[in-house]
């Protein structure tokens, strides 16, 4: 099979062919229909076949390429079943399918094209779109630039939402941008950028993480010239003077900030500040730097924000045009390579791959449905990996992204491939990828993940944020050279680097969410990975096929895809860091002036208002619908109605009563468990079922029980108080104990160390996980005690008595029956009111637009009250710490230092660096107690072993620190209704910080520790940036400063030094 090469920019290097003629033009993802424009020019020069569909790689004949061609052309999707290559996009729901503009017109094309194109060709290199055209028309232009003369830079006609777009741009507004994944925003900046420079203006191009940063640094650096373009991040600067400047959103809020008065004098020499990837203003935890961003914003600056498909694109533009200056909305839903869904599953030893969705796109295709939604039914149906891997191979539809969302599943996946024989690469392949290794072994052997290494060679492999960044890039450039065929990556890759495939795809709809249990995924979610697929210029269609599960089948994503996308939200919040510098800038009225500006106050006004809007002509519609529904229904009868009545009275019953055996069978393992611990004295390491919520997943949690709450009442009602290894209390009861600890068990601490640590715990404030478990966060002196509890591996679950385990399962196959009568006449109902699907299908719509309007006028209502109260609250808090004057509000010290530490709580960070003790650590003692500071955030496993134990310089101060961190949880709980976040402690992993400050290498350190490598990386980078602020911190003392120096040194070293740059 050919390769048929990936084409985001600059990752194919492009070639000469014998006459000299540089193919570089073409990296810029031209669509289809530029395609044959371009061919056939080129055919009448060079020769070149003139039906050329791919970019010739390496040193491919045109011949060869005709044959990929051919081979693309034919044997896509072959080996499908029921896969309907003819039928057009039904309009009916823009979200099941997205397609291409009209290609009518084509021949007028042609006769557009640009007529330099032929005496451009004549010099090599001075193609339509290259950076010498940016060249000659910022020269010969200057600020007489035109949507003409713009689209010059392009070696392909623009889309309409493109040209849109620009036209907007040139007319000196903001713009906001709404497209799917690979639909082109990408061109709109390069557009913005060459308008900046024309004006002999700056540009500032942000993005949401460093890689994306990096990417795009290295795209306009071929784009228009190294020398215009700079990147500006926390620890590297660029070029930082350049005219086109890539960085972070978090270090231009920061910039911003920092340089002082937010209406006079700043960033004058800046015309446009590109937002790349603004959806995440919706993000929980990073969304407020948007907002805050765009409030702050210099007026003379226009802004473009470009985001991926969302409900609500208007409200964004309208707010910036409220706040900010008049900016336009250009949305579209066309893909340039359209989407199709497919869903696979087992079919008796086969994997088959069908369409989701029926002929007219609508409704979910009957080919895939189960015969019912029950675990025996759905269990045979469940695919392997191994059988999809063979699928995609079979029906040509490599390179394929598959999404798990488990770093080890996705290890294994590729691994068991490999184990299986299985090989997607040419031995020439094979050769290029053996090199590619060998490169990154002689510059970071650390970063060769050993067990995967004859799995990549295979042309299959895994990414996730387990691997060092070494390992992530070299899997990035092989596959964008086409060489890999296959990767395992968790979600995290959606949202990284332009990575784009034939094929994605999804090994799940659903996932655990934290104490929220396990939930669907949202429809965004769903499509920022399904995005993925469609390298534009190659595929004629992108493909995303979802796998059957144990719990899901297709109606689930078929339900997700039906819901839309969803809208943005503010997420803008009171910080520490956000009111300290509006009060250094402001006094407090104008402080108020600037949150009232936020994105959350506009929604809870003119968007607010809009909804209810939205929400009075729904209702009118469900009252008419609902007439229309009733009418219907009384005209067919009710004989399906009581069918369907009866099947659900006795589906409820079999439910109930499987529920009561369960309790039995809960109630006779208690027993057990019981009778154990009468045996044992305390503390006695047992397993903890923490399952937060019915159809949670299971979560078993190794745990020592201490005591009893109250000895005086009957053990089997009494509250037990239990330590787990994630160092968390936990307060329960016997029914939820599963598991004994048979050997001897020895505490690591004595008694009356564990009692005093009762006696603390007795008096704090639990947080409800289930009805029968309550947890509080442990200390740094419980983490010892709790780090020496027994593995779960080591301990042994106790199963339900035979007799009661045997009815269970009687009482499931009745179940399963009662559920398939319930399906049938379910079935029977809405085959007779099959006269009135239209009317129930627009019903339901307009029910779940109601319903989601008024869950957001809610949310909205809330709005309007939270923000100043918050940023008050805050203030007082800053008073008490005494990083305020009480009266005038000056910022004194210990503020400066909350001011210019960047973390996710900074009272706490300055709290913590200004404290006696810590000035009194040496660098290698510093740096293990920055680590303990920022490891919650970068290695929050409960579970974490390392051979390398905290020091007891580390400990002691960290204990010191306690009664502080806890005089501030309650100053914010009185103060803003709950802790802040970001002031947790956790010294388990200070001692592997302190051995690599002290000089170990990369193999001691991950011998020393559980945690994946990209883990340990993160910690150590996060502790490196720390240092850094550290060190160039205006007010923290002198011998601190030099000793974070000294750290910082002594850290930055391979494979860190690589990551930091």
């Amino acid at each position: 099979m050919p390769i048929l090469p990936m084409n985001p920019p600059s990752s194919i290097t492009p070639f000469k062919v014998s006459v000299g003629i540089n193919f570089s033009f073409l990296k810029h993802a031209p669509t289809r229909r530029v395609h044959r424009v371009a061919r056939k020019r080129w055919s009448d020069r060079m020769g070149i076949w003139k039906d050329c569909g791919v970019r010739c790689v390496g040193g491919a004949s045109a011949e060869s390429v005709k044959d990929s061609v051919d081979e693309n052309k034919t044997s896509r999707f072959n080996g499908f079943a029921n896969v309907d290559e003819s039928s057009d996009i039904d309009s009916y729901d823009e979200y099941w399918d997205y397609d291409t503009d009209d290609e009518e017109g084509e021949e007028e094309e042609e006769e557009e094209y640009d007529s330099s194109f032929d005496e451009e060709i004549e010099d090599m290199g001075k193609v339509k779109g290259g950076s010498s055209t940016i060249n000659g028309l910022i020269e010969r232009e200057g600020a007489l630039l035109h949507k003409g003369n713009v689209s010059s830079i392009f070696p392909y006609k623009l889309d309409k939402f493109q040209k849109e777009a620009i036209n907007e741009i040139l007319a000196k507004k903001s713009v906001v941008v709404s497209a799917p994944t690979g639909a082109g925003k990408t061109a709109i900046a390069e557009a913005a950028a060459v308008n900046c420079l024309c004006q002999e203006k700056r540009i500032i191009y942000t993005t949401p993480l460093k890689a994306l940063s990096n990417q795009k640094l290295y795209e306009f650096e071929e784009r228009f010239g190294a020398e215009r373009v700079g990147l500006v991040t926390g620890d590297t600067s660029i070029r930082p003077h350049a005219q086109i400047i890539v960085m972070t959103t978090e270090i231009l809020r920061n910039i911003m900030y920092s340089i002082g008065e937010i209406e006079a004098g700043r960033l004058d020499d800046v015309g446009s500040i590109v937002l790349d990837e603004v959806h995440y203003l919706s993000d929980p935890h990073r969304g407020t730097v948007w907002e805050e961003l765009i409030v702050g914003c210099p007026k003379h600056i226009r802004l473009l924000c470009m985001s991926a498909t969302v409900a609500n694109p208007v409200d964004l533009g309208d707010w910036i045009t409220q706040i900010h200056g008049e900016c336009s909305t250009v949305t579209t839903n066309k893909r340039p390579v359209p989407l199709r869904w497919y869903f696979a599953f087992k079919n008796n030893t086969h994997t088959k791959i069908e369409s989701l969705l029926d002929k007219k796109k609508r409704k979910l295709n009957k080919k895939v449905a189960p015969k019912s939604t029950s675990r025996r039914d759905m269990a045979p149906r469940v695919p392997s990996m191994e059988g999809v891997a063979n699928a995609l191979d079979e029906n040509d539809l490599l390179p394929a992204i598959v999404f798990i969302f488990s770093r080890k599943e996705c290890d294994n996946s590729a691994t068991s491939l490999s184990s299986a024989g299985v090989s997607l690469t040419s031995q020439k392949e094979k050769e290029a990828i053996i090199e590619e290794i060998e490169k990154l072994r002689a510059e970071q052997p650390e970063a060769i993940r050993h067990k995967l290494v004859k799995a990549l060679i295979g042309g299959i492999t895994s990414h996730h944020a387990g691997c060092l960044p070494g390992w992530k890039g070299l899997v990035e450039n092989l596959f964008q050279q086409g060489l890999i065929k296959l990767i395992y990556a968790t979600e995290t890759l959606a949202a990284g680097i332009n990575m784009p495939a034939r094929t994605t795809v999804i090994s799940k709809v659903s996932r655990r969410r934290g104490a929220n249990g396990v939930q669907e995924l949202m429809h965004n979610e769903l499509l920022q990975m399904a995005g993925r697929a469609g390298r534009r210029g190659y595929d004629t269609l992108g493909n995303c096929i979802i796998l059957q599960t144990l719990f899901d089948g297709p109606q689930v994503p078929v339900g997700i895809i039906s819901k839309g996308p969803e809208p943005l939200t503010s997420q803008f919040r009171s910080g520490y860091s956000l009111v300290l510098n509006l009060l250094q800038m402001y006094e407090l009225e104008g402080a108020k002036k600037f949150v009232q500006r936020s994105f959350r106050s506009y929604l809870a006004g003119m968007g607010l208002r809009r909804r209810e809007q939205e929400i009075k002509k729904l209702k009118k519609e469900v009252a008419a619908l609902t007439k229309e529904v009733e009418k219907s229904l009384t005209n067919n009868g009710c004989s399906s109605e009581e069918e369907f009545r009866s099947a659900q009275e006795s589906f409820d019953i079999e439910k109930v009563e499987l529920e009561r055996l369960v309790q039995l069978g809960k109630k006779a393992r208690a027993t057990s468990v019981e009778n154990f611990l009468k045996k044992r004295d305390f503390p006695v390491p047992v397993l903890l079922d923490t399952s937060v919520g019915t159809g949670a997943k299971t979560e078993i949690l190794p745990v020592l029980v201490l005591a009893y709450e109250d000895s005086s009442s009957a053990m089997n009602e009494d509250w037990m108080i239990c330590l787990g290894a994630d160092n968390q209390f936990y307060k329960t009861q016997l029914i939820s104990l599963v598991g004994i600890y048979e050997d001897v068990y020895y505490p690591s601490q004595s008694l009356e160390e564990i009692d005093r640590m009762l006696l603390d715990v007795k008096s704090m404030k639990w947080k409800k996980l289930n009805k029968r478990v309550f947890s509080v966060r442990g200390s740094v002196h419980t983490a010892k005690l709790a780090f020496k509890i027994p593995r779960r591996r080591e301990m042994i679950e106790v199963k339900y008595p035979n007799d009661i385990s045997e009815r269970i399962e009687n009482r499931k196959e009745r179940l399963t029956e009662a559920n398939a009568q319930l399906v049938t006449s379910m079935r029977h109902k809405v085959k007779q009111s099959r006269g009135k699907n239209s009317a129930q299908q627009r019903l339901m719509l307009s029910k779940r637009k109601l319903k989601a309007s008024s869950r957001m006028v809610r949310d909205l209502e809330s709005y309007r009250k939270a923000s100043w109260a918050d940023f008050m609250g805050i203030t007082e808090i800053l008073k008490k710490s005494g990083a305020l004057h009480p009266e005038s509000l000056k910022i004194r010290p210990l503020g400066e230092v909350s001011r210019e530490i960047h973390g996710d709580n900074e009272l706490w960070l300055a709290l913590a660096l200004t404290h006696p003790s810590t000035q009194l650590l040496n660098e290698a003692s510093l740096a293990g107690f920055i680590a303990s500071l920022v490891a919650a955030d970068c290695a929050s496993k409960p579970q974490i072993s390392a051979s390398y134990p905290p020091p007891e310089k580390v400990v002691s101060l960290v204990l010191e620190l306690e009664s502080i961190q806890g005089q501030l949880f309650e100053w914010e709980s009185l103060y803003v209704g709950a802790p802040l976040g970001g002031s947790e402690m956790d010294v388990r992993l200070s001692g592997v910080v302190v051995a690599w400050a002290q000089g170990c290498n990369w193999d001691q350190i991950m011998k020393g520790t559980s945690l994946d490598d990209g883990d340990v990386a993160r910690l150590l980078t996060r502790t490196l940036d720390m240092l850094r602020q550290i060190s160039g911190s205006k007010f923290l003392l002198a011998d601190m400063k030099n000793a974070a120096r000294k750290a910082y040194v002594a850290m930055n070293r391979s494979p860190l030094k690589d990551i930091l740059k």
